[in-house]
């Protein structure tokens, strides 16, 4: 853009004039972006990573299946293969919905009635 337009920078009236030429500004889209900066952000990461590494040798990520009784188990296999059987008659269900709702044509209405069909063109 710079090339087409020249230094469009040199334009901007800022405070101080130092500020033009900068890779980020202060403020952007509204807000100061120095509000956004955490200086402190590494040793926060460090202290959420050791917290973490607690957690989990504590046991808290664990997963619910190695606790589970065979009963437990046998039930949850079980509630998945309803669902499935459940899931396929509502399939089947779709696809019959429309099989008996066929469409109606007037012609069919008119020889029911015994109407017969008016011609629009008398005959060429």
């Amino acid at each position: 853009i710079n090339a087409e337009y020249g230094d469009l920078k040199k334009h901007y009236d800022l405070p101080n004039p130092d500020d033009k030429y900068d890779d980020i500004p202060e403020i952007w889209e509204g807000h100061n972006i120095a509000d956004f900066v955490d200086p402190d952000i590494m040793q926060k990461l460090e202290e959420l990573e050791k917290e973490e590494a607690m957690l989990e040798e504590a046991g808290v990520y664990e997963s619910e299946e190695e606790n589970l009784t065979e009963e437990q188990k046998e039930v949850r296999v079980k509630a998945g293969l309803i669902r499935k059987e459940k899931a396929v008659i509502r399939h089947r269900h779709r696809l019959n919905k429309h099989r008996n709702r066929t469409p109606v044509s007037d012609r069919v209405i008119m020889k029911k009635k015994g109407i017969k069909r008016a011609r629009s063109i008398s005959k060429v």
